[in-house]
């Protein structure tokens, strides 16, 4: 995960994959891959096993957001 305004604006790469995220600072999030012109809204959800997912994608640990 490399973040480049935190809590605004973030990528996860997972292998040759990199996801690029946007917050618009009123709780919307979307999401590109770094290939494609289309963004997608994703919803954000803290899971059970203290993972947050963004859509179909989700990181654990230690997420350097604020």
């Amino acid at each position: 995960m490399r973040v480049q305004d935190p809590g605004l604006r973030w990528q996860l790469e997972l292998g040759a994959t990199i996801y690029w995220f946007q917050h618009d600072g009123r709780g919307q999030v979307r999401m590109r891959q770094w290939h494609q012109q289309r963004w997608q809204a994703v919803t954000s959800v803290w899971r059970d096993d203290a993972s947050l997912c963004w859509g179909p994608l989700c990181a654990k640990g230690d997420l350097p957001l604020d």
